[in-house]
């Protein structure tokens, strides 16, 4: 979506946001797993987050403390050596691993809520001030036909409901 400014000049600069934007983004997911898996409710994604964080950064650590150790007094690891922070870390990545799935599975199938369907049924506030969200027309009616097993646009217009609507003059 282009930006429209109105004789006003932009003070985004790109240094700053490659700065900030990264480590807001990786605060605000934390929070949110925090949240949803220790706060809120605490299933099989949390305790997968609870063993796989440490077992990931720990045999990280580990395998860095010792390979470290080993190189500085010029000797060859032990095989155990090796293969415990190995371990850990396939460990630790596994558990990420499923904990992201079981996330990505929690996502809602239907939609919660039944407003605008078409791009054409969403206008732009570009009042001054208006920030140039997204306002719903007025007044809002149902695009499609309650039937059964319609929930998407792309289910109306595969059994032809959407031609029920004749299109809007601008």
């Amino acid at each position: 979506m282009p930006a429209r400014y109105a004789g006003e000049i932009s003070s985004l600069s790109i240094g700053r946001v490659l700065r900030e934007f990264p480590l807001k983004l990786l605060g605000s997911l934390l929070r949110r797993l925090l949240l949803k898996n220790f706060v809120y409710d605490f299933n099989l994604e949390s305790l997968q987050l609870a063993a796989g964080v440490p077992l990931f950064f720990g045999g990280v650590a580990f395998g860095l403390w010792k390979w470290i150790w080993y190189s500085q007094h010029h000797l060859a690891a032990p095989t155990g050596t090796v293969v415990l922070p190995a371990l850990a870390i396939m460990l630790g990545v596994q558990f990420l691993v499923s904990a992201a799935t079981l996330d990505l599975q929690a996502v809602p199938r239907d939609p919660v809520n039944r407003g605008a369907l078409l791009e054409s049924d969403v206008r732009l506030d570009e009042r001054a001030g208006g920030g140039g969200e997204a306002l719903p027309r007025e007044p809002e009616a149902a695009l499609v036909k309650e039937r059964p097993g319609v929930r998407r646009l792309d289910d109306a217009a595969r059994i032809d409901l959407v031609q029920d609507f004749p299109p809007e003059n601008h």
